[in-house]
């Protein structure tokens, strides 16, 4: 039994890795209960946010309450600060109630008060504390930067080809003047965001498994989640894919529909209907139903011609009207989903 929830949870190993979005609404609450039942209230609070905020989990962990809060202590409507790691970018995020609320319930039950740690990480970890505590070192300022004697000092067992690395991907970046800046905002930070990242993945394992959720799953799906949400909640928005590849900097609506799941959806509904239709078939039923009515969008103004159209001709003979207005829908249809 054990075992069998291990392999349907999805842990993160080089390479891709195939997971998808939470699709049952009640997983989702589970996971939530099984949070707050346990007062895990650092995972709890990256789940939300893992839903709310559609970030990687590795952007999630290392939010600030300056994200969040003015220095005069109001909360902010739209996050601006948060740059991805994986691609650098900067993403506004609109800041909504439900996170607000998530918040709330964060903050009343640890007794963290959000003004007096500003500029503190909100998820901090004796790692990460020590990590910022050598932030202003001198050597990290140093010009002749010697990363031996570094990772000596920090007792580091870095082998030759990771050394060979840094010192390789430093040269190819223009941020950092430093190879000691480029060491700590950039290697280090990794490092950290890993250590963090690996341990949620791990409790996320943990409840994936006691709440019984189904599926390829981990904490990646939560991000894929808030596509998959946002999509179905908004079946009329000609633009709802458009929205969701500008939210995940995504370079195409395919990658964006590949990403949140709607291909395998799509795929899946295609084995679906076959099994359907042999099913019918072995039945001896061999009437099959073809659902061959497409959605069609139509602009707001050329809806409104239409109908007016079929308004100002409802007096004639109806199987004409009929034909024609569909004939203006086909030659206004933006597109067939």
């Amino acid at each position: 039994m054990k075992s069998e929830s291990k392999s349907r949870y999805a842990t993160k190993k080089p390479g891709k890795t195939e997971v998808e979005p939470l699709r049952r609404y009640e997983d989702m609450y589970n996971l939530m209960e099984y949070f707050k039942s346990r007062k895990m209230w650092d995972s709890y609070l990256t789940f939300m946010f893992g839903l709310l905020l559609g970030r990687r989990i590795g952007d999630t962990v290392m939010v600030k309450w300056s994200d969040f809060y003015y220095e005069n202590g109001r909360l902010k409507t739209e996050i601006t600060t948060i740059e991805e790691q994986k691609t650098g970018k900067t993403t506004i995020i609109p800041i909504s109630q439900a996170v607000k609320g998530a918040i709330a319930v964060y903050c009343r039950e640890t007794g963290v008060v959000p003004q007096e740690h500003l500029h503190e990480y909100v998820f901090n970890t004796p790692t990460k504390t020590e990590w910022l505590s050598r932030r202003d070192d001198p050597i990290y300022q140093e010009k002749s930067f010697n990363l031996n004697a570094w990772c000596e000092k920090m007792g580091k067992d870095w082998g030759v080809q990771r050394k060979i690395s840094i010192l390789e991907a430093f040269e190819k970046q223009k941020k950092y003047s430093s190879l000691g800046e480029y060491l700590y905002w950039v290697v280090e930070y990794a490092d950290i965001v890993k250590w963090q990242t690996d341990g949620f993945r791990r409790k996320f394992a943990t409840a994936v498994e006691v709440c019984n959720v189904e599926g390829r799953v981990s904490c990646h799906s939560l991000r894929k989640t808030f596509g998959w949400i946002g999509k179905m909640i908004h079946p009329d928005d000609p633009n709802a894919m458009e929205t969701l590849q500008e939210i995940f900097n995504h370079v195409d609506v395919a990658t964006t529909a590949r990403y949140i799941g709607l291909s395998e959806e799509r795929k899946r509904r295609y084995f679906d209907d076959m099994g359907e239709v042999v099913e019918s078939i072995e039945s001896g039923n061999m009437d099959i139903r073809v659902n061959n009515s497409p959605i069609v969008s139509l602009k707001h103004d050329d809806l409104r011609e239409v109908l007016m159209f079929v308004l100002r001709e409802r007096d004639g003979d109806d199987v004409e009207v009929f034909n024609r207005a569909m004939n203006m829908i086909e030659e206004k249809k933006l597109r067939m989903i």
